[in-house]
């Protein structure tokens, strides 16, 4: 990466560049920095959507792994030094990655397009599906989101279950002793989104129980209230405070089937996040946004020449 790095930069020019770091990746981190070594007057932003000690919350890591992550957040915070600006999945994340005085601003998503008109739930003999799709682990709430419906008597709910986990065995169990619980296995990103568009209720389990919900907004949640359709869910502490006002929000699963009946009323929750998406998480004002920041930083001008990303490749 360095070569790479250095024949991009072989010409003589005095350019700025607004270096954007995508990933609390190391490697990433530490090409901006000599990036930035190489054009001194160049200022680096770094966009975290995930804390690397958050990112994988399976149980039973070896030895080893725990090591090795350990070692590399350490080298990851000695380059934070070099950052001059952030762009923030939480509020919170602030504080953990000692931002300090420096500017930052906090997006739980980006969206490129807002449709006024999402795909209609398909109507069935009174039915109503309740679609969860993501990774079926315990520690996300998905056994407590089977009980609690399987508490429920009403006959005409459906619980649909798609992905896969340490979880999955229960929920296999309890589908063979419910029949009103469907579980569709791993499923494409394609096949997913057919569930999400055929749901007359979303739902996201997880809860407000953990350290790591400071620094986390799940990406679903987003995805769910695009389709527009009623998303039930627990408001977790990386949650903007607006998102009560989109959200059913669950207070225990002891409230489920309240909550159930509560997502009938959803036409003002849509029509208030469909608003909050088109100013707040549209791509474009975010770049924007990022610009704006950037230009009271050091020697950045009003515009910036070159905005150089760092993520899964490295494009001008």
């Amino acid at each position: 990466m360095k070569k790479a790095i250095k024949n991009y930069f072989s010409h003589e020019s005095e350019e700025e560049f607004l270096i954007m770091v995508y990933c609390a990746h190391t490697p990433f981190l530490e090409a901006a920095k000599y990036a930035k070594k190489l054009r001194p007057k160049s200022k680096i932003c770094f966009i975290v959507p995930d804390l690397p000690q958050y990112m994988n919350l399976n149980e039973g890591h070896r030895r080893f792994y725990n090591f090795t992550k350990r070692f590399d957040i350490r080298k990851m915070y000695k380059s934070i030094n070099s950052v001059d600006s952030f762009v923030l999945l939480t509020e919170s994340m602030k504080e953990i990655l000692l931002v300090g005085n420096r500017p930052y601003m906090v997006v739980e998503g980006i969206v490129d397009d807002v449709s006024e008109n999402p795909t209609p739930s398909v109507s069935d003999n009174n039915l109503c599906r309740i679609v969860y799709t993501g990774k079926l682990n315990a520690k996300f709430g998905i056994n407590d989101l089977v009980n609690a419906f399987m508490k429920i008597e009403n006959p005409n709910y459906r619980l649909i279950l798609c992905g896969d986990g340490d979880a999955r065995d229960f929920v296999i169990n309890a589908a063979a002793a419910d029949k009103r619980i469907e579980y569709k296995g791993q499923v494409s990103v394609s096949k997913a989104k057919e569930y999400i568009n055929s749901a007359d209720i979303l739902v996201n389990p997880r809860q407000n129980n953990e350290e790591y919900t400071k620094y986390s907004f799940p990406s679903k949640i987003i995805e769910y209230l695009l389709s527009g359709k009623p998303v039930i869910s627990f408001f977790l502490d990386g949650m903007p405070e607006i998102y009560k006002k989109f959200l059913v929000v669950l207070d225990s699963f002891d409230d489920f089937e309240s909550a159930i009946r509560d997502s009938i009323e959803n036409e003002n929750r849509k029509k208030a996040f469909f608003e909050y998406a088109k100013n707040n998480l549209n791509s474009k004002n975010i770049i924007c946004n990022i610009v704006e920041m950037s230009k009271g930083i050091g020697t950045i001008d009003d515009t910036p020449n070159t905005a150089f990303v760092c993520s899964d490749g490295m494009d001008k």
